[in-house]
């Protein structure tokens, strides 16, 4: 038979909940917890004890979603406000994030920087970290080796990037050059990274590997495509959902079979900005996105496909909230996250969480009756023997 993440949104004003429709029987949602504030164009990533770190986005508010503990609580804010960024895991536990844009919230400008902020989970302080070697909008950052890579993007003057820098040692250097893109995918695979989508004025359809620092050309999309989930499984196989080709919201999914793109059963729904995992039993998940291409009216899609071992792709239960632009991000005992998201320019607060288990059935409460009189004690005719070894009377 036949997962990552990416996030981002354009209004800090939070929608109201919707009631939790259950249209299938097909899994269920759970809602975790509610972020304080409305992030847009943030990043939320995934700390070692299922901690994730939900930050920026029109905001220098930083939020710590505890899974285990299912709940959420305020982190030390960043200097500044900023979006468009790029934050990763970095091998000691530590976050860092680099790059985007600061912003003011006074004259709502944004300027382009180079600056990098790390974060110590245990002291929960930002210290400045070795300032990228250019400036980079729109980009991702991905552990790499014993550091991170940062790969492509947009400069200050919003030309798109090719080059990448790994920093390592506590320096950044340059890395392997790929093609130019922002918007893009990244996700670990067969020892090295795979960078599919993302746009050069158009869609991007080549398909790269970075693998012992140099970069491959694994294959090519038809058509080229943006704003897709690109998924690696448990298999190790490798898939591509959805997306847009710059003028139509596609349904599309596709495989990576021996260098060659594998048409498999295309959705029920085409979409675009759109979450997907893969969930314990095997099974992919896809869900929210929007039905047209970059239409601010348009409703995210509530319907929810998983795809099953027979290659069909069936409904199941719909989100507690439909969006568009949430971040996915696949959690140890094999159920799926999504974190904040956009709905009509709406930003979503809920943190739900998709399982494929059936929803548990709600156990009926009995009706208030008046408790049963208690019975009078009697008193026991003798004592009873004491346990062997007191002495009577005990």
């Amino acid at each position: 038979m036949l997962l990552s993440l990416a996030l981002s949104c354009t209004s800090p004003e939070p929608t109201p909940p919707l009631e939790q429709e259950e249209s299938a029987s097909e899994g269920h949602w759970t809602k975790l917890d509610t972020l304080a504030f409305g992030h847009a164009d943030h990043t939320a990533t995934m700390l070692p004890g299922q901690q994730i770190i939900v930050l920026g986005g029109f905001s220098d508010k930083v939020e710590r979603v505890d899974v285990p503990a299912r709940r959420i609580r305020a982190a030390s804010p960043l200097p500044q406000a900023r979006m468009n960024h790029a934050a990763a895991a970095l091998p000691d536990g530590r976050l860092i994030v680099a790059g985007g844009e600061v912003y003011d919230r006074d004259t709502r400008e944004r300027t382009a920087t180079n600056t990098v902020l790390i974060w110590d989970p245990e002291t929960d302080t930002w210290s400045d970290g070795p300032a990228l070697s250019t400036v980079r909008v729109d980009f991702t950052l991905s552990p790499y080796g014993d550091g991170v890579i940062a790969i492509g993007g947009k400069d200050g003057e919003g030309a798109v990037l090719g080059r990448t820098e790994v920093l390592a040692a506590g320096a950044w250097l340059e890395g392997p050059a790929v093609s130019p893109r922002h918007g893009h995918d990244v996700d670990a695979w067969r020892g090295g990274l795979v960078i599919t989508g993302g746009r050069d004025g158009d869609p991007v359809g080549l398909v790269e590997h970075i693998v012992e620092g140099r970069t491959k050309l694994l294959a090519t999309l038809s058509p080229p495509r943006a704003d897709q989930v690109t998924l690696v499984l448990d298999d190790d196989s490798l898939i591509v959902i959805g997306g847009d080709d710059g003028t139509d919201v596609l349904a599309d999914v596709d495989q990576l079979v021996d260098g060659q793109w594998v048409a498999l059963t295309p959705l029920s729904h085409p979409r675009s900005q759109h979450g997907a995992g893969q969930v314990a039993d095997g099974r992919v998940v896809v869900f929210g996105g929007r039905p047209v291409v970059a239409s601010p009216d348009a409703l995210p899609i509530r319907d929810v496909e998983i795809y099953e071992a027979d290659g069909a792709w069936r409904e199941a239960n719909r989100q507690v909230q439909a969006r568009y632009e949430g971040v996915t991000l696949p959690l140890e005992d094999g159920r799926v996250l999504v974190a904040g998201g956009n709905s009509r320019g709406k930003v979503i607060l809920e943190v739900s969480v998709y399982s494929p288990e059936p929803k548990p059935p709600r156990v009926k409460q009995p009706e208030d009756t008046a408790p049963p009189e208690p019975a009078e004690p009697s008193e026991p005719s003798e004592r009873p023997p004491a346990p062997p070894g007191l002495p009577p009377g005990i």
